[in-house]
């Protein structure tokens, strides 16, 4: 997928279609985790302005461009025929992902993030809109600091369900979450 540098960070030319499209390649694929960011102009300066955060930006497989004023950046290096029409919106690119696996077990959906209550808001919703797609489980990790074992909460947390459903999923047996440190 083509990328474009945006003060420093790469973003990719892509639509709702392609990027889930990506994003359902690489979820087949047991080589690795993969990270996707629909980024908007804050994060972009963010990137720039915060070296780690930068640096942890560049790690990203797939940077989505989740703001108008990234699509113009991108439209302005393009060819009439490459030019975006849209931004591609994270809560609505992970509708289309969730809409795209319906029926389908290889996939499985992990939420992460926000409060509990809002990931319990987000499994009734999911429930009844998209009734054949697989949570695989949530993790609502606290705000701000995370104290200095929240990460390998996460990772067990995963392993967990992983275990519990081998045999009925193509899952590894292990698998790792790296972070920059």
């Amino acid at each position: 997928m083509k990328r474009i540098s945006i003060i420093g960070l790469p973003v990719a030319v892509t639509t709702y279609a392609k990027a889930v499209e990506w994003i359902l390649d690489r979820a087949q694929r047991k080589d690795r985790a993969y990270a996707v960011e629909a980024a908007n102009t804050h994060v972009a300066a963010l990137a720039r302005s915060d070296q780690s955060f930068g640096e942890s930006m560049q790690q990203f497989d797939l940077i989505c461009p989740d703001g108008m004023p990234l699509v113009w950046t991108l439209n302005a290096k393009l060819s009439a025929e490459e030019k975006l029409t849209d931004r591609v919106y994270g809560p609505t690119l992970m509708l289309e992902t969730l809409k795209a696996t319906q029926g389908k077990s290889e996939f499985k959906h992990f939420l992460l993030g926000g409060k509990q209550s809002t990931l319990d808001k987000l499994i009734h919703h999911f429930a009844e809109q998209f009734a054949s797609v697989q949570i695989a489980g949530v993790h609502s990790p606290p705000f701000g600091e995370w104290p200095e074992n929240e990460l390998e909460t996460i990772v067990e947390k995963s392993r967990i369900w992983s275990q519990s459903h081998l045999g009925r999923s193509r899952l590894p047996k292990t698998r790792t979450l790296d972070r920059a440190t």
